[in-house]
Formats: structure tokens, C-alpha cells, sequence
């Protein structure tokens, strides 16, 4: 038994897997899921919204709660409808939803799948909920309003309102089927189903593993359904389980005891009633129904959770100290509260790498350890209130951590301290003027001395001094007696200068005198000197007196004098002595010039004064301003050269130089004014999904207004959380645009972004993720072979294939694996329960494909005479990237089928010889198999009358004239059964024969001479003279025979002969319009004689003119006959119609609206067939337009089934001026005058277009079978049916299948039908025997079909349920057979096959040769004509 409900269970799980984003993978986060939240108990995922309560499906065991009322908008799935949450078993809802006191309103489901209700399954609990105005409506058990099926889940303080609906049973108000707690509930829906229905619940279920228990709780809606098994409150249930629980039996109209207690609407009002309720703090009641408290307490407004919007502030070096602010923001005014900050460590991507360094706390400091060097700092926060917790937000990184902050220096004090610290880390904060501080009244004066350089060389500069762009003026040293002299005194190695820039130094020394340094060990760059310097000695340079270190990218204007010997412009920056003293003092200058007066005794230069240095690199002076010219110290170059930006070859002048407006001359921009770096807010739209495009927005910005220039983007995949996983996917470039693809599945996607303009590069901010990117959706079809079984049912112990095919819905990309699932579910007739059983398992192959061949039937019933309902069932389990899907084909399960005789006679009375016919119809009593096929006996008591063979459509006749005098009782028809059809008999059958009378009188004769005259009209001289006998029978009908004979013949020639004529006409005379049948008879010997002399003869009667050329008469074996019936009756006159307009929507392609009979219609019958005869048809009396006299033709229904629409050529009829439409047949039947509105506009067109096209590869695929969906687009393209809004209900057809306009067309016009499920199944392939069905439908007249007692042409058809229609189409031309002599109906059709048999239903002939249009149908192809005919533009037919 358990195992029985477990498969039970697992196909009502996997029927509903074609349901499209229904499931989310276990580890998808739910970030951006809810308003706030984090899931647990105590902190739960909040709602706002209808989306947000829809993404409930996506965490199935988390705590959940309402902040508001929510309205449900259609916009859930692609149905339209609330797709239930959660399914039982397999992914209930195992967590806790919290109404919170509010409702959902508005929820609308109509499904076809089972447990359905806002929750579908529930093992969790949903309190304090109401869900109102509800519209469900279901055709599958287990249906509620709040829950399909609670398996052990709990129900509290919640109510419904609205209605529930389902076509079967356990139907409640609130739960379709319970077996969990319902407690202080109730319902105001009314329900309705079929059986075990319940104005609360459906069914409540006791087992061992969960006991249904409802307590407190009513119900007050109407409740419908079966008598035996529908409550008030609940439909079927333990006593037990029910506990002081009532319901309304007055407006409920339900009477039940033992489950509920029914009270009156007065009594339900009441509070006496409900004895033990707590009316204090759960339930009120106020002259009306109870009511529970939660709903009716007073709420306070939605509470809008805070957010957050971190930023941190803080040098980002060693030692430093990072302050977070939290940014936070709430909508509803609630002060901040326990707001939370945690700070990571990354590497310095800010991505990978990420480290807790101190722990979510109200603190929101934190200072930079060693550990955090080269790293970035990030800091995440978590906004909170005394109401709500928000979302985590996570702060930009910082910069990359550097070494420990250097000391600030803002003031000359400072900057004067230096030397306090040789060894120190400082940085220029501010501009200083020293002017006042070596002045007189300043700290620096020193007796007049000035600045005091900053290290010596005894106690030298070993630390860092970066001047940050700024300068420092009003340097006055005077210390002639002093030796180094400069800013600072002496640099050593591992000293560095940078950025600094001194302006208007005046500096007298005794020797080695430089502006910056007066001897330089260390490293100097981007800094400049102006200004004076005077030494009484020797070495000066502009920047350094003496250079031992490096100098580059640095200048000076100074005016640079010595007394002495050795004195110089500048050395790798600006130099006195430029002098190598090893590896670690290398003496270098790069990129640097000078453009100041130099003056000096001996060793004097532009740059530099003496040099014994390693390299001058791309270095110049000014010739003319220094008034020096030397060589291999530096280049001298002239004002003029000097400020030309050409000159500076290898300088960078995008980061580090300038040339400066003001002097013309090379200037550094770290002293330029600064500016704003651009910033980036970057957002991605587009939606996340295999191969959509996504767009990133720069969110560009800079306060300068630099414009944006060269922005580069690079998006990265990261896994399903945001943060971890990262992979780069597109590297960064201008491009802003990326396309999803398939390795992205289940990942979210970022954009970095680094804003740039031309003055400069900003810092990379990444995005916000997208959402998770879904798996991709598949298309599963599924194929039962044979093919019929679809329709003729599934016999029991039968072998049948099934093959399933599962690819991407989108139609490309790689073929999904994984493995497919099949099973057979049987629904016993008269029973609710359903028996699944897996079938097997199989896994796809590289083509998608996966097939399962059964023939063991030992698991399932055998159902005997009494078939069954079936399902069978391919299920894809879904591996990444495609989501799982399903699809099943419902069957009928057969072994023997009974069957009904009816009797009937057409002589209850009947007179002694008389002929009486009995007439046996056999018919199945269920049409699997379709008609019946076999034999009927017709007995008499135990005597046989005789024995007769059904035709197709289930009849059998017979006639005697035996039956003796008297009444005739006991006779019966007894059919012996044959194939899948039992034998039975019919009920007794009475007859009673009455003497036959003495004499009786004679049909009446008469005879009447009637004219053969000259020529072809009636006009003409009289030639010969001939009798016509009408005979009148009792019934007053009237019959004429006439004949020519060879004597009357001779006389005919004779007379022509004279005349000089060559035709004569029999004149039939029918004034008083009163003949049924007119019967001509031409001997052989006459009509020898008139083709013999080449006379034709014409027969001229009421209803037509038929004309027989001389030639048609030549060599004729027989006398010929001419059979002429007047369709007189209006009854038969509009069933022709009717046919007519049936064979036009097949033929003609304008349409059957206005189609109309034109005179009356005739059918003639004659031997003479394969020669031509010319016939004119009067129009009678019609009234026509000119118009209408455009559309005219000639309906055919030829004697060998087929039929025809023939234009005709409008011409006089008789001397009157009456008309008439004249054609010329070979073949003979019904013929009749149309009126066809537009056929002459249709038949002016010059080319038709294609009906069927091949593939994007350049193939057509002759050999591909054709699906009933494919077909149905051919029917329409070539037959084209005009067809109003057609309703279309087949379930699996929906809206926006490609094909559903053209199943709608032709199924109205009766070319294809749908199956007794209810379904059309537009992909199962079309097999020959049923495009056979369809070409005699196309053809006219009758489709019946059902097997004969023939075997037809065909050795393989006898039996076959499209008999009929085989042998009528073959015998149209239609269809051939195959070379072994069958006509395999059951095989599938092929497309060049169906081009052939639809070719050839249109008339199409073939044209004149083009080129082959498909690689894989070459000239030498069977099909070839017709397929470039029906796939191309070709001349008009």
C-alpha cells in the first residue's frame, strides 16, 4: 500500500514539472528576494509585495511575515494564474508563514494539477492569515483555498473568503485535504466538486503517521457535491477528529452529523454557541459570525525595514584608523538601532581573498594592522531599528593599505622639527612661507644666519620627505662659513625627496650649496628650485650642491654663482658636482633641466658643473639663459628649443611633466591644481537569462565636469551568493555590453567599472549582482509507436515503443543529457485512485532522444471487457544548465471490447412476396477499436434467414421475400464478434406478413411522339419521328423511355443528307415539368450508322442538352444507355450544396461564404464512359449579375468518387434566350451549376505561393515524418478555409503554440480532428492511413470510415478502421501503394510524401524544370517535381 501511494504521490509531483519556474536550486540565495530579513525564527524574511510572497517557493523552509495587506496581480507565470507553493512529499512547505494579521486578496488559480490552494503542500505551519476574494478553480483532486494538502502541517488563526471549484474530489474551503491541526479557522467560501467536499476541508485523513485533528474552527459557505461524502464543514472525516466545531447548515444547504455540529444562521451568530471558544484574546463576536482578534486588532502602518549605504573614512596606511558610517535611512522615521558593522580584508581586487578581521559589532572603528598591508578594507552593514532589521550592505574598498602615514608638516615650526627625527616619514600638508620665521622677529632667524640646514655630514637625512605638490618659500640662508648648505644639509641612501618645490631661495655658502640638498646620497624627484644660491667656495647647483644619488624629473630656474672653481646648473635634477662614488651612489640624472644663470671660475655647465657620474639621461640646460655651452654633462638647447615639447624626447608628459602657459618652459603637474577624480555608480539592466544581453550604466560623475572619456568595463560571474566564485568573463574594454551564456547558468553577474575621463582615472566600482541566471527551459515531446494507439486504445499485453525527445525550448544550443523516467499510471473505471508504476529508466542520448520498448504487462490489471483510462508518462530530471520537464499521453487500456446489436425492418407490415429488408447495426460500446467488422446471422427462432457481412459503418442488410403469412416473431441478429469485438445479439424483432390480393392494376402506360430535327438547336426541320412510353407507377412517379432505332437512324441520315446538315436533335418534350427519370437508349446498330456518315446527335431535354460527337460513337461494343434523374427535392437540393461548399474549402482557396446552387442539380448515367460528351446545364430561373456570371461553374460528383469544380462556358440554352453553362465530360454522375463568389478574381492570380519550406541548412529532409501541428499549417497554406474567431480548447494547444490558428481553421472545417481526451497532440506524427482520412475528406461526400468485408487493393488495408478511405482515394488517383503491393497505413508519413498526395489534391501539375532547391532532393529524386512545386513560387494552376 505505501508503495502504491508513493508512486501515486511521484506522478502527481512530476505531471506538474512542465510548469515553467516552479523550483529554484537548494542553493540559491535569497538575497533580494524578501523586504528584509534573514530567515530565522527570530529575525523573519519579510513581505510587502505579491513578488516577494511569490518567491516564498525559493526557500521552502524559512519563517516568512507579512508587513501588509497584498493584492495579487495576474503577473505570476506565464499561465497567468497563482502557481501553488510547494508540493507534498517532494518540496512542501516546511517553514512558518506569519500573516501577521494581514490578507491576501485576489488570488485567482485555474489548474489541471493536483494539491492546489495558495500552498500546494504543507508539513509547516501558516497562522495569524487570511485569504479573501479567492477564485480557484481546479480539474484535479485535493483542492483549497489556503492549502491543496496538509501533510502533518499546521493551520491557525487563519481564515478565507471567495470560492473553490473543482470536476473532482476532496474539494474544502480552506484545505483541499488534511491530515495535519486546524485550529481557531474558518471559511465563508463556497465549494463545489464532486465528492468528499467540505466547507472547511475535503477529507480529512487519520493515519499512523499523522492524524487529522480540526478544533474551534466553522464554516459558512454553500457546499455542493455528492450526497454520501459532502459537509458543512468537513466532507469526510473521523468523528474523532472534529472537535467542537460547527458549521452552517442554513446557508451551507448540508445536513451531515459527526463531522461538525450544523447549526441554524441565528444559532451560528450566537456566542453561546460556541461553548469553550476563547472569546478574550482569540475570537469576537458582535451580532455576526466570530471573528478572530488578530485581523480585527488595531496594526500600525507597513513597517519599511532601514537600509543601508556604508562608507568608510580614513588614510589607508598602517597604523591608521577607519571610521564607518552606516548610512542609514528608514522610510518610516524609526530611529536607528543596533545597527551592526563587520570589516573584512581582500585582496587588493576587493573580491578574492576576503577575511573577517573584526566581527559584527555596534562598533564602527577599526584601526589597520601590519597584516593588512597591500590589502583593501571593506566593511559590511547590517541597518537596524527597535522594529526591523534591513539588508547587509557592503561599503566600497578602500585604497590599497600602505606603510604607517607619514608625519604631517603644516607650518614652518614643523617643518623646522625635522631634525628631531632624521630617520622620520613626513609629508607636506600645506604651502609654508618662511619669510616671517627667519625674519628678525621669527624662531629661525639666528642672528640673521637664516634656516639652519636639516642634517649634516655627521648626522645625515635618512628618512622621506614628500612634499604632496606643495612649495615652501622665502628660504634665506646665509652661512658663508657653513658647508653643506640647503634645505637639508645631507641626504643619505636610503633618503628620499619627492614632490617638493622651493621657491625664491636665497642661499650663501662656503661650499656644496643646492637649493633642496647641499649633498644628495639618497633620491630626488619631481621637485624644482627658484630663486639665487651663492657659494664663496666651491660646488652650487640648483637642486643639490653635490649629487651622489639620483635625481630625475626635476628642475631649476635658480641663479646659480661661485667664486670659485667648480660650480654648476644641476646634477640628475640640478647639480654643482655630479660624482659616483659606487653601486648604491650611482650618481644618476634623468629627465631634468635647468634654465638659470650660471657663473663660475673653472668646471661650470648648463646642468651640470663636474661630472664623473654614471648616466645623464634625456637631460637639458638652457644655452642662453645659463650663457654656458658645454658638452656630455646635459644638453644645451637654446630659449627658444627650450620650449618646444619636442624637444624633451622620452619625457612623460601624460603623468609627470607639462608644459607650463605662463613661462613656456616644462613644469610638473604634481604642482598643477588638482583635480577631481571621475567617480562610477555602475548599474546592469537586461535580463539575466542564456543569451539576453545585459547593459551596464556607467552612473558616471566628476565635479569638475570633465567629460566622460574612455570608461572600461569588465564583467564577472560570481556563484549564486554574490561574492564568492568570481570569474572574469569579458575583459575590461569600452564595450558595456555582455551576453549571457550558458556557463552562467545558476551564477549572478557583475560589472566593474572605471571611470575615465581625459585628465584622469577614477577608482573601480563594481556592481550590484543580477539575479540568479535560470536554468534553461526544455521542449520534451513524446512519441508512442504505433501511432494509433492514441486513438484505437492500448491493448493489453500489446508491445508498444515510446521515445522521448528533450531539447532547448529556445530551439538551439547544446542537446540537454541526463535521464528520462517512464511510467504507466491506469485509472480503474468507476474508482479515484490512480496505480503509477515505473516503467524503466533511460538516459538520453547525443541526440536528446531516449526510448523504452514494453511488452511486460505483470505489473498491471487486466481490464477484461471494461477498458480503462492510461497515462504514460517521460519525465526529465534536469541537469545543468536545462530544467527539468515532463510530458504525458493519455490512452485507453483494452483486451475485449462488447458490443450492441440493434434490429430494425422496413415493413413492420408487410404483404405475402413482398420484400422485406432487415437492417443490422452493430456498434461497440466503447470505439477503440472503431466499428465493428465481421458477420451478421439473421434468424428466426433457431432458423438462419441468412448471413451478411458488415459494411463500414457498422450495417448489415438482408432481404427476403420468405417470411410466411402470419405474424413473423423471434427474429433476431446475432453478430459472431471479430478481432477485439464480443459477440452479441438483438433484442426479438416482430413482422407480420398479410396475404398478397387477388389482382391488382397495372402501372399506366402512355406514348408520346416526339421530333428529331436538323442541327444542334431545337429549331431545326423535323428529320424523324420516334416514341417515347411514359410510364406512371402507383405512386404516381413518372418515367420516360425513348429509343432511336437503326431504322430511325437511316431515315435521320437520309434526311441530313438532303439538307447538307451534319447533326440531329432528339427534341423530349416535359411541359408540365412532371418526369422523375428519363431513360434514352441508343441501339449499337444505330449508332454504327450515324458515326459511319460522322452525324452527331444532340438530346435535347427539360434539364440538359447533351451532345454526342460522331467521333464518340465510332466503335462502340454495346448499345449505349443515357440515365437522366432530375434532383428535384429541396432536401437533396441542399445537401449537394452542402457538399459543394465542403469540397470548395478543400479545392478553391476563396473561401465557402456565399457559395449557392444555380438551377437544378442532375445526375447522369450512361456506358458511354472515356469518350467526350458536351453537356449544356440551364441556369433556370437565377436572377444573375454580370458579376455572377463570372463565378459560375459546374459542380462534379464523378460516379468514381471524385468530384471537381469545372468553369464552363456560358452560352443559349433554347430559342428563348434562356442560358445555359456548357462543358465537356468523359466521366458521368451528379452535375451541378454553382455560383462561387471570387473564384474568377482567385483564378486571375499569377503564381500560388509555397505550402511547405525547408531548413535553414539548405535541406528539405524528404524521409522526416510530419506531425499532426505541421499538417494542419500545410491544410491551411494550400486549402486556405476562411474561419472566423474559431474557440479552440484542446489542453495541449495553448495561446501561443505556433500552430494553434491553423488547428483552429482546420478542425472547424472538419479536415483534422482532436482526440476524446480533449487534446489534439500536434506533435505525434501523421501515419498514411489517417492522411488518407484527410484526402477523402478533401475529396467530398462521406468520410466514414471502418474496416469492409473487402480486402481492397491493398493486401494489408482489410480490417484496417481507414479501409474506406484508402480504396476511395486510390480509386481517385490519389495515393499508390508501395512496390510489395501494401499500403502500410500505419507507417508515419513522410514530407514527400504528403507534398505528392496534396500536389495532386490540388491539380498541380508539374512546370518547367528549374534547379534543384534542396541539396538533399536532387533531379533523380522520386519526389522531385512535387516537392519544387509545392516549396516555390510557380505559374498559375
Amino acid at each position: 500500500m505505501m508503495a502504491k501511494k508513493w508512486m501515486t504521490v511521484l506522478l502527481a509531483f512530476v505531471l506538474l514539472l512542465p510548469t515553467a519556474g516552479i523550483f529554484r536550486s537548494p542553493e540559491a540565495s535569497a538575497t533580494g528576494l524578501f523586504a528584509g530579513g534573514s530567515g530565522t525564527e527570530g529575525d523573519p524574511y519579510l513581505i510587502s509585495t505579491t513578488a516577494q510572497l511569490n518567491n516564498i517557493r525559493y526557500v521552502l523552509d524559512g519563517h516568512f511575515k507579512l508587513t501588509n495587506n497584498i493584492e495579487l496581480i495576474q503577473d505570476i507565470d506565464l499561465t497567468q494564474n497563482w502557481t501553488p507553493i510547494g508540493f507534498p512529499n517532494f518540496a512542501p512547505f516546511s517553514g512558518v508563514l506569519d500573516g501577521n494579521g494581514y490578507t491576501v486578496s485576489g488570488i485567482t488559480i485555474n489548474s489541471s494539477s493536483q494539491q492546489t490552494g495558495l500552498i500546494g503542500g504543507l508539513t509547516g505551519t501558516i497562522k495569524n492569515l487570511g485569504v479573501v476574494e479567492a477564485q480557484v478553480i481546479s480539474s484535479q483532486t485535493r483542492t483549497g483555498i489556503l492549502v491543496g494538502q496538509s501533510s502533518g502541517g499546521t493551520i491557525q488563526n487563519c481564515y478565507v473568503t471567495g470560492w473553490v471549484s473543482s470536476s473532482v474530489d476532496r474539494v474544502g474551503g480552506m484545505v483541499g485535504e488534511n491530515n495535519g491541526t486546524i485550529t481557531n479557522s474558518y471559511s465563508l467560501a463556497s465549494v463545489s466538486g464532486t465528492t468528499k467536499v467540505g466547507g472547511l476541508v475535503g477529507n480529512n485523513l487519520y493515519d499512523e503517521e499523522n492524524a487529522g485533528r480540526i478544533e474551534n474552527s466553522f464554516a459558512a459557505g454553500l457546499v455542493t457535491g455528492t450526497p454520501s461524502k459532502t459537509g458543512g464543514l468537513v466532507g469526510a472525516s473521523p468523528t474523532e477528529t472534529v472537535v467542537n466545531s460547527f458549521y452552517d447548515a442554513t446557508t451551507s444547504g448540508q445536513t451531515d452529523t459527526g463531522r461538525g455540529v450544523g447549526k441554524n444562521t441565528s444559532d451560528m451568530k450566537k456566542q453561546a454557541t460556541y461553548t469553550g471558544w476563547n472569546f478574550t484574546t482569540v475570537w469576537s463576536i458582535n451580532n455576526d459570525y466570530p471573528k478572530l482578534r488578530v485581523f480585527s486588532a488595531p496594526t500600525s502602518p507597513p513597517d519599511a525595514p532601514p537600509t543601508a549605504a556604508p562608507t568608510l573614512s580614513g588614510m589607508a596606511n598602517v597604523g591608521s584608523t577607519l571610521t564607518a558610517a552606516s548610512g542609514y535611512a528608514d522610510v518610516d522615521g524609526d530611529a536607528e538601532a543596533g545597527t551592526t558593522y563587520a570589516f573584512y580584508r581582500y585582496n587588493a581586487d576587493g573580491i578574492t581573498g576576503e577575511t573577517l578581521v573584526r566581527a559584527a559589532s555596534a562598533i564602527n572603528t577599526y584601526s589597520i594592522a601590519a597584516a593588512d598591508l597591500g590589502k583593501v578594507i571593506k566593511v559590511k552593514v547590517t541597518p537596524k531599528n527597535a522594529k526591523a532589521t534591513g539588508v547587509t550592505a557592503t561599503s566600497a574598498a578602500t585604497a590599497v593599505i600602505e606603510e604607517e602615514l607619514p608625519i604631517p608638516i603644516s607650518t614652518a615650526v614643523e617643518l623646522d622639527a625635522i631634525r628631531n627625527n632624521l630617520s622620520g616619514n613626513y609629508i607636506l600638508m600645506a604651502d609654508i612661507n618662511l619669510t616671517s620665521y627667519l625674519s628678525s622677529t621669527g624662531a629661525g632667524y639666528y642672528g640673521g644666519r637664516g634656516w639652519i640646514p636639516i642634517g649634516n655630514t655627521f648626522n645625515t637625512f635618512t628618512g622621506q620627505f614628500d612634499g604632496n605638490g606643495h612649495t615652501i618659500t622665502g628660504m634665506k640662508i646665509d652661512r658663508t662659513d657653513t658647508s653643506p648648505v640647503g634645505l637639508f644639509g645631507k641626504t643619505e641612501t636610503m633618503a628620499k625627496i619627492t614632490r617638493v618645490g622651493l621657491v625664491n631661495v636665497d642661499i650663501k655658502g662656503l661650499g656644496s650649496a643646492g637649493g633642496l640638498v647641499g649633498i644628495n646620497t639618497g633620491a630626488i624627484s619631481e621637485s624644482y628650485v627658484t630663486g639665487s644660491i651663492f657659494v664663496s667656495s666651491t660646488i652650487a647647483g640648483g637642486i643639490a650642491g653635490e649629487n651622489n644619488g639620483t635625481i630625475a624629473n626635476s628642475y631649476a630656474t635658480a641663479s646659480i654663482h661661485s667664486t670659485n672653481t667648480s660650480t654648476g646648473g644641476l646634477v640628475g635634477g640640478l647639480v654643482g658636482k655630479n660624482a659616483a662614488l659606487g653601486p648604491s651612489m650611482p650618481a644618476n640624472v634623468t629627465t631634468s633641466y635647468a634654465a638659470g644663470i650660471v657663473s663660475g671660475k673653472v668646471s661650470t655647465g648648463g646642468l651640470i658643473g663636474d661630472y664623473s657620474g654614471h648616466m645623464v639621461g634625456n637631460s637639458y640646460y638652457d644655452k642662453t639663459i645659463s650663457g654656458q655651452s658645454d658638452t656630455n654633462k646635459g644638453i644645451g638647447k637654446t630659449t627658444t628649443e627650450m620650449t618646444a615639447l619636442a624637444t624633451f624626447v622620452g619625457w612623460d608628459f601624460d603623468d609627470t611633466w607639462t608644459m607650463n602657459p605662463n613661462t613656456g618652459f616644462p613644469s610638473l603637474r604634481a604642482f598643477a591644481p588638482a583635480d577631481a577624480l571621475p567617480t562610477a555608480s555602475p548599474t546592469l539592466t537586461g535580463t539575466a537569462q542564456v543569451g539576453s544581453t545585459l547593459t551596464a550604466a556607467s552612473g558616471y560623475a566628476d565635479t569638475d565636469d570633465d567629460e566622460e572619456s574612455g570608461t572600461t568595463y569588465a564583467f564577472y560571474r560570481y556563484d549564486s551568493n554574490g561574492t564568492s566564485g568570481e570569474t572574469r568573463v569579458q575583459e575590461a574594454s569600452t564595450t558595456n555590453t555582455y551576453t549571457v551564456t550558458v556557463a552562467d547558468v545558476g551564477k549572478v553577474i557583475k560589472v566593474k567599472v572605471t571611470p575615465k575621463n581625459a585628465k584622469a582615472t577614477g577608482a573601480t566600482v563594481t556592481s550590484a549582482p543580477t539575479g540568479i541566471v535560470p536554468r534553461l527551459a526544455t521542449e520534451i515531446s513524446l512519441a508512442l509507436d504505433p501511432a494509433s494507439v492514441t486513438t484505437n486504445g492500448l491493448k493489453y499485453g500489446s508491445t508498444f515503443t515510446l521515445t522521448a525527445t528533450v531539447g532547448p525550448a529556445s530551439g538551439t544550443g547544446a542537446v540537454p543529457n541526463g535521464d528520462l523516467r517512464f511510467y504507466m499510471g491506469v485509472k480503474l473505471l468507476g474508482t479515484e485512485e490512480w496505480d503509477y508504476k515505473l516503467l524503466d529508466t533511460g538516459e538520453l542520448n547525443d541526440h536528446g532522444v531516449a526510448t523504452l520498448t514494453v511488452s511486460d504487462w505483470s505489473q498491471l490489471s487486466n481490464p477484461g471487457n471494461s477498458p480503462y483510462e492510461g497515462k504514460l508518462q517521460a519525465n526529465y530530471n534536469g541537469i545543468s544548465p536545462y530544467e527539468a520537464n515532463g510530458i504525458g499521453i493519455q490512452i485507453k487500456v483494452y483486451d475485449k471490447i462488447t458490443t450492441t446489436v440493434t434490429l430494425s425492418s422496413d415493413h413492420e407490415t408487410a404483404t405475402a412476396g413482398q420484400s422485406v429488408k432487415l437492417t443490422a447495426l452493430v456498434e461497440a460500446d466503447d470505439d477503440l477499436r472503431g466499428v465493428p467488422t465481421g458477420s451478421v446471422t439473421f434468424k428466426k427462432g433457431n432458423t438462419t434467414l441468412g448471413t451478411a457481412t458488415l459494411d463500414e459503418h457498422g450495417k448489415a442488410e438482408w432481404t427476403t421475400t420468405a417470411l410466411p403469412v402470419g405474424e413473423n416473431g423471434e427474429i433476431t441478429a446475432e453478430y459472431t464478434g471479430a478481432g477485439d469485438h464480443l459477440g452479441s445479439a438483438s433484442a426479438d424483432l416482430t413482422v407480420t406478413v398479410t396475404p398478397a390480393p387477388s389482382s391488382g392494376s397495372a402501372p399506366a402506360k402512355e406514348e408520346i411522339k416526339v421530333d428529331v430535327q436538323s442541327g444542334a438547336g431545337t429549331n431545326g426541320a423535323v428529320v424523324a419521328q420516334t416514341i417515347i412510353t411514359r410510364t406512371t407507377d402507383a405512386s404516381g412517379k413518372k418515367k420516360d423511355e425513348v429509343s432511336l432505332t437503326p431504322e430511325q437512324a437511316g431515315d435521320v441520315i437520309r434526311q441530313l443528307q438532303q439538307g447538307g446538315a451534319r447533326s440531329a436533335t432528339l427534341v423530349i418534350s416535359d411541359a408540365k415539368d412532371e418526369v422523375a427519370e428519363l431513360n434514352v437508349k441508343l441501339p449499337k446498330a444505330a449508332t454504327d450508322k450515324l458515326a459511319g456518315e460522322k452525324v452527331g446527335l444532340s438530346i435535347f431535354a427539360n434539364d440538359v442538352h447533351i451532345g454526342i460527337p460522331s467521333g464518340s460513337m465510332q466503335g462502340l461494343s454495346d448499345d449505349t444507355y443515357f440515365r437522366v434523374v432530375p434532383i428535384k427535392q429541396e432536401d437533396e437540393r441542399k445537401a449537394v450544396e452542402q457538399r459543394a461548399k465542403t469540397e470548395q474549402a478543400a479545392k478553391l482557396a476563396i473561401g465557402t461564404g456565399g457559395l449557392s446552387v444555380i438551377g437544378r442539380p442532375m445526375t447522369i448515367e450512361t456506358n458511354m464512359q472515356s469518350r467526350p460528351v458536351e453537356l449544356v446545364l440551364p441556369l433556370g430561373n437565377a436572377n444573375l449579375t454580370e458579376e455572377q456570371k463570372k463565378d459560375l461553374g459546374i459542380f462534379i460528383e464523378h460516379s468514381d468518387g471524385t468530384k471537381e469544380f469545372v468553369r464552363g462556358e456560358l452560352v443559349s440554352y433554347n430559342s428563348s434566350g434562356a442560358l445555359g453553362l456548357r462543358i465537356t465530360v468523359s466521366k458521368f454522375s451528379t452535375f451541378t451549376i454553382v455560383n462561387l463568389p471570387g473564384w474568377s478574381v482567385a483564378l486571375s492570380a499569377t503564381a500560388h505561393n509555397p505550402y511547405i519550406f525547408g531548413y535553414g541548412d539548405g535541406t528539405f529532409r524528404p524521409n522526416s515524418a510530419i506531425t499532426r501541428a505541421e499538417l494542419a499549417a500545410i491544410l491551411v497554406r494550400a486549402f486556405p478555409v476562411k474561419s472566423a474567431n474559431t474557440a479552440l480548447s484542446f489542453a495541449d494547444v495553448p495561446d501561443k503554440h505556433w500552430a494553434r490558428s491553423a488547428i483552429a481553421q482546420t478542425t472547424a472545417a472538419g479536415l483534422l480532428k482532436g482526440y476524446p481526451d480533449g487534446t489534439f497532440k500536434p506533435d505525434q506524427a501523421i501515419t498514411r492511413g489517417e492522411m488518407a482520412s484527410i484526402a477523402a475528406r478533401l475529396l467530398g461526400g462521406s468520410d466514414a470510415n471502418g474496416a469492409g468485408d473487402k480486402g481492397g487493393s491493398f493486401a494489408d488495408i482489410k480490417g484496417h478502421w481507414a479501409q474506406a478511405s484508402i480504396e476511395r482515394v486510390q480509386a481517385a488517383g490519389i495515393i499508390v501503394g508501395n512496390s510489395d503491393g501494401n499500403f502500410h497505413p500505419d507507417d508515419k508519413l513522410t514530407r514527400a510524401q504528403a507534398v505528392v498526395i496534396v500536389n495532386k489534391l490540388l491539380g498541380w501539375k508539374p512546370q518547367a524544370s528549374e534547379p534543384a532547391k534542396w541539396t538533399d532532393v536532387p533531379a533523380a529524386h522520386w519526389a522531385f517535381d512535387a516537392i519544387q512545386e509545392a516549396s516555390g513560387q510557380a505559374v498559375k494552376h
